[in-house]
């Protein structure tokens, strides 16, 4: 931790380990101390917000009553209101960040599919509570991508030659047609898609007959219907484990359930899968795992924020005043910061400097933070100033990690 705090110029987290952000987002789902649909609002928010102490409002109904006090261009989120509120830690990617993991996630499938490599494999493991690849996003405010190199390549199993009606044809019948086919067909088919047994060839012709269910109904509810597993069968971790054991390693990869006297849990068995068989791959495979797949990562890093000045406007109001107005483009495809880095308030923000001799600031600082710009967007900055006519001003951006820029700018001619 000490080595990342003291870097602040790290601008995105990559872990190679046995997670996959690149291919499979990181998921949510996981339960909060905060009810977003419930939330009380402290009496010092109150007054401000012109709400109720008394009552509860939708994470909505805040929104909608926060969009008044907000500085003009500003966008109201869930993720500000929980932040301003102090409604507890984020436990969830954000909304706006999933879109930009789902994205690349695509386009990562895409890359793979060009380099004709094998993404039928085993689902990556799910990313743990206290992760490094977690950890990165939701405490350092960046993004963070993950990738395990190898994976068990899934079995190719042979369909076996459907005998009597499948779903697909069922679905494109009529009522009629399919009570047509007679009560033992009808058995038939549901024995073969291991209907359930509540579904008999008797009680589904007459619920076609009296236009309660259709075959296209019927067809795509046994789709999607969880098929019951045979007794001793393998599951699909199992099937393909065994079968990849059995292909490259020579059936070595897995030790047989052997009895063993333990000296204190007594009789025990030893045996499975030898260990990190699902993560190592043969050593023959290395060189062309990495040469495929670790040049993604150097194409994330070029979806990066960069931060440069666009131009300036320069308004005369008389007096020695001027309105300066200065245009902050975002060059890169990612926002900075993204969207739990603008709720957690990390990393730090972008600061634009003007300095010159004798300038006066009668609006504006000398120092300002860019809160947050969006990708491929710009945000404009403006000061009122009194100033020589003639007088250069520098503009400074500065940052640890989105780029740095200076422009000087003259004033009034």
């Amino acid at each position: 931790m000490k080595f990342i705090y003291d870097r602040p110029e790290i601008a995105m987290v990559q872990t190679l380990g046995t997670t996959n952000f690149c291919l499979v987002p990181p998921k949510g789902g996981r339960g909060g101390g905060a009810n977003l649909q419930s939330i009380r609002i402290p009496r010092q928010f109150a007054t401000m917000l012109g709400a109720e102490t008394g009552r509860t409002y939708t994470m909505q109904e805040v929104m909608e009553l926060a969009k008044p006090m907000v500085p003009e261009g500003m966008e109201v989120t869930p993720s500000l209101i929980s932040s301003f509120l102090g409604l507890g830690a984020a436990v969830n990617p954000l909304d706006d960040d999933l879109k930009f993991y789902t994205k690349f996630s695509e386009d990562y499938k895409e890359y793979l599919k060009e380099k004709k490599f094998n993404t039928e494999r085993l689902d990556p493991a799910s990313a743990k509570d206290g992760s490094f690849e977690l950890w990165a996003y939701y405490h350092l405010g960046l993004p963070s991508f993950s990738m395990n190199l190898f994976t068990i390549p899934k079995v190719k199993e042979e369909k076996k030659k459907e005998e009597g009606l499948s779903l697909e044809e069922v679905e494109k019948m009529s009522s009629d047609e399919f009570i047509e086919l007679g009560e033992e067909k009808i058995g038939a088919f549901l024995e073969a898609n291991k209907a359930p047994d509540r579904f008999t060839a008797n009680g589904i012709i007459d619920m076609m007959k009296s236009g309660q269910f259709s075959p296209k109904q019927m067809a795509g509810m046994m789709k999607n219907m969880p098929k019951p597993k045979e007794e001793g069968e393998l599951n699909e971790k199992d099937k393909t484990l065994l079968a990849y054991v059995d292909k490259n390693l020579d059936g070595k990869g897995f030790l047989p359930w052997e009895p063993y006297t333990h000296p204190t849990l007594g009789e025990v068995e030893i045996g499975g899968y030898l260990p990190f068989l699902e993560n190592t791959p043969p050593t023959q495979k290395i060189d062309s795992l990495c040469m495929i797949q670790l040049p993604w990562l150097l194409k994330l890093s070029d979806k990066l924020p960069e931060f440069k000045f666009l131009n300036e406007k320069i308004t005369d109001m008389g007096g020695g005043v001027f309105k300066l107005e200065i245009f902050v483009e975002n060059k890169g495809y990612l926002p900075y910061p993204i969207s739990i880095g603008q709720r957690n308030k990390q990393p730090e923000p972008v600061v634009v400097t003007l300095e010159g001799s004798g300038i006066e600031f009668l609006n504006g600082k000398p120092r300002t933070p860019i809160s947050n710009i969006g990708g491929n967007q710009v945000k404009k900055l403006s000061w009122i100033i009194k100033v020589d006519k003639g007088q250069s001003v520098t503009a400074k951006l500065e940052s640890k990690s989105v780029g740095a820029d200076v422009k000087q700018i003259k004033i009034g001619g």
